[in-house]
């Protein structure tokens, strides 16, 4: 059976083939721009999840190396601070170690303990060191400044050099209460009274006890960051490494207390150091300035011994964050193959081979040259054509 066609299906077929042609030239347009030959899911939509996954993966991958290239500096400042704190230790055990031996004068041990003091600022500046605005040693809590020392309020006892001795103690708002003890009896039967004068001058008197013969002054080694280390992400599933070193494993905490008596009857006092806390560089040091000055030979030593621990977990610390970094090494050099190997992969199935796309281009752009023309062509014939 012969059909007809009539110039309004033969101008709906035109239209079709144009746009059909226009949509064709202008995707190889935006792909030549582009120089991707999908730029859209609706291009190929297994392909172009490849890609997406691709890009995720290598994203991932990047952000792994990133985080582990910055904790590699920061280790590296870990690294030369532990190296700081084990020259100035180093010299510490060095000092007690003359001063446990009893042969040096109170001169000489006076600047013992001058020394062991500078030792203990130039710690505690260590302790207390920052990377990029962070601190190195505060656990979690980076933004917050991990050691402090903190002395009490003071304690002193005075010989007055006329057989009467006078006790003062300041509180935390410095305010002093004295108290003077004063024999009433004689040489061979004592008879001590105590005068107790408050901040606001009132008096009172009482007989004298024990604790008023005795002072107490500490030092509390204060550590402000938190117990757990910094961790950051290495791996997939959320893989983790720590980071660094927590203060108290280097530097400890707690409180060193010197205890002196004075004996009214031989007129001298007595005096015994005690630590209270964790073991380490800070608290031991402090312990060992305290003993120095109160010349406990029995503190010294145990501060010696606090100081070398801390020598060995200096040792141990540093051997850590030794394999934390060779280990983001071992990692970065992988992970910089996956990224290239994904990037491959992302380019065969995202990047257009650009000879055959200018050619299909061209091709394209001749097609929609002649569906103008055409168009052109039947939109000129009229009815007066055929009379």
């Amino acid at each position: 059976m012969l059909t007809r066609t009539t110039s309004s299906q033969m101008s709906d077929s035109l239209v079709k083939y144009m746009a059909s042609t226009q949509g064709k030239f202008n995707k190889l347009s935006t792909q030549l721009a582009t120089q991707k030959k999908i730029t859209s899911i609706t291009d190929d939509a297994v392909a172009a999840k490849s890609i997406l996954n691709a890009k995720k993966e290598i994203n991932l991958y990047n952000g792994y190396i990133q985080n582990m290239k910055n904790s590699q500096y920061e280790l590296k400042a870990v690294e030369d601070t532990m190296k700081s704190a084990n020259t100035q230790a180093s010299r510490a055990l060095d000092v007690g170690m003359m001063a446990s031996n009893g042969t040096y004068s109170e001169t000489e041990m006076s600047a013992f303990k001058q020394e062991v003091d500078g030792i203990i600022k130039t710690m505690t500046s260590l302790a207390n060191s920052k990377y990029d605005d962070a601190y190195l040693f505060s656990g979690t809590a980076a933004l917050k400044m991990p050691y402090d020392l903190e002395p009490s309020a003071a304690q002193t006892f005075t010989d007055n050099g006329d057989g009467t001795y006078t006790k003062s103690v300041s509180d935390d708002d410095g305010n002093i209460t004295t108290y003077t003890m004063v024999n009433s009896g004689t040489t061979e039967t004592p008879s001590w009274q105590t005068t107790i004068t408050n901040p606001d001058g009132t008096q009172s008197t009482r007989t004298t006890t024990s604790d008023d013969w005795k002072i107490e002054n500490s030092t509390t080694i204060n550590y402000n960051g938190t117990s757990d280390a910094k961790t950051i992400v290495i791996g997939a599933g959320g893989l983790e490494e720590t980071v660094g070193v927590l203060g108290t494993e280097l530097f400890g905490k707690g409180t060193v207390t010197t205890t002196s008596v004075f004996d009214p009857d031989a007129g001298k006092s007595t005096s015994t150091v005690e630590l209270d806390g964790d073991g380490g560089m800070l608290t031991s040091l402090s312990q060992l300035s305290a003993a120095i000055g109160a010349g406990d030979t029995d503190a010294i030593n145990s501060a010696l011994s606090g100081i070398q621990k801390g020598l060995d977990n200096l040792a141990e610390s540093k051997a850590t964050v030794g394999l934390s970094s060779g280990r983001f090494d071992t990692l970065m050099e992988a992970y910089d193959n996956n990224v290239l190997n994904l990037t491959s992969l992302k380019s065969s199935l995202e990047d257009a081979d650009l000879t055959s796309l200018i050619a299909e281009w061209l091709q394209s752009q001749y097609a929609l040259e002649a569906s103008y023309a055409l168009s052109s062509q039947m939109m000129s014939v009229s009815i007066m054509n055929y009379i």
